[in-house]
């Protein structure tokens, strides 16, 4: 992997420069709490075909599946915005991966594939954790302390509360579950105002 600098430009952008005459490799990991955050990586020079890019620039999971994204390249072909076209989800680590086919206008590439691993956390549900099981799933939300009071539902149904058994974290024992159920956890503070609201997919 090349190295990556990070250059913090707003709340909801970082900036990751390459540079192919850097031969160091290591790998840098990041933190968002926007489900949609955009990522820009910016070249040393400019990018020889903009055709490849869509190909060589990419989201995905640490598993390998890819995420979907829009990309779009500047005027000067030297820096590329990776968009999100679905949010990012609580308990999925993943990375931006910058291919080493990429080559600049003055016919230099990357030595090595590129990547940075990032997490996604949200304001007030800060993790979901969901081990599948034949019998009964047991769902667990780790929140910030101004939550009150949690709900959970299964496939967009009826809302069920969950269980307050420990500070700042909140459980509902979940029967036939399968692969591919979606998860929508809502918390509330104490005037039942919602917070927050958050979706997970189970998964093995």
């Amino acid at each position: 992997m090349k190295k990556f600098s990070i250059l913090c430009m707003s709340l909801l952008l970082i900036a990751l420069t390459l540079s192919p005459s850097d031969t160091r490799a290591i790998m840098l990991t990041s933190d968002t709490t926007n489900p949609l955050k955009p990522w820009t990586i910016t070249f040393s020079h400019p990018v020889a075909d903009k055709s490849a890019v869509s190909s060589n620039v990419y989201i995905e999971t640490t598993s390998g599946a890819k995420h979907p994204s829009t990309l779009s390249i500047s005027d000067d072909s030297e820096r590329i915005t990776v968009q999100p076209d679905k949010r990012y989800e609580i308990g999925t680590e993943y990375r931006i991966v910058v291919s080493k086919r990429i080559e600049s206008k003055n016919d230099k590439m990357l030595q090595e594939d590129s990547e940075m691993i990032f997490t996604y956390s949200g304001t007030h549900i800060t993790a979901i954790t969901a081990p599948l099981n034949p019998l009964v799933t047991n769902v667990k939300v780790k929140t910030s302390k101004l939550v009150s009071t949690a709900t959970i539902s299964l496939n967009e149904g009826a809302e069920q509360d969950m269980l307050h058994p420990a500070i700042h974290t909140f459980s509902k024992g979940m029967r036939g579950l399968a692969i591919g159920d979606r998860l929508t956890i809502r918390v509330y503070d104490r005037n039942s105002s919602l917070l927050e609201e958050q979706f997970y997919e189970i998964r093995k």
